[in-house]
């Protein structure tokens, strides 16, 4: 599990590398709000939710993706301060890949959070490693 979870971590890693070098097209915010989840564990988290739309060769895409890395906030200034770049209406740059349109962000690059899901991969997979060699040991004392 700690690998798959690594494999799809270094995937999304590299398209926020690459988005750096995509085409771009304008495109335009249709909805600009504060989403909020709250569980019995982590309590109440938010997350800015951005949904925009854009054109690629004549063909009509909606996204709600900012960037690769998406991740909800505990402090819900840091989720409004993201909203308040993006109100209803204002013009956006949305990067693209260019073999699948449908990819697309409109802060390209590699962020801080997107190192949030190959580095848990990593501890599940080093954890998960750590743990067959200790038990292989086990097994050979018995």
């Amino acid at each position: 599990m700690g690998a798959a979870i690594l494999v799809f971590g270094v995937r999304e890693l590299f398209r926020a590398l690459e988005s750096t070098n995509w085409p771009s097209t304008t495109g335009t915010v249709l909805a600009s709000d504060l989403a909020s989840n709250t569980d019995t564990e982590s309590g109440t988290t938010y997350k800015p939710h951005i949904v925009y739309e854009y054109r690629v060769q004549n063909v009509a895409y909606s996204s709600s993706r900012i960037s690769f890395g998406d991740f909800s906030f505990s402090d819900p200034s840091h989720a409004q301060a993201v909203l308040n770049s993006y109100p209803v209406s204002k013009q956006v740059t949305v990067y693209y890949a260019p073999s699948a349109p449908s990819i697309r962000v409109i802060e390209p690059g590699i962020h801080s959070q997107a190192w949030f899901v190959p580095g848990f991969g990593m501890l599940f997979s080093v954890s998960g490693l750590l743990f067959a060699i200790l038990q292989n040991k086990q097994l050979k004392r018995v």
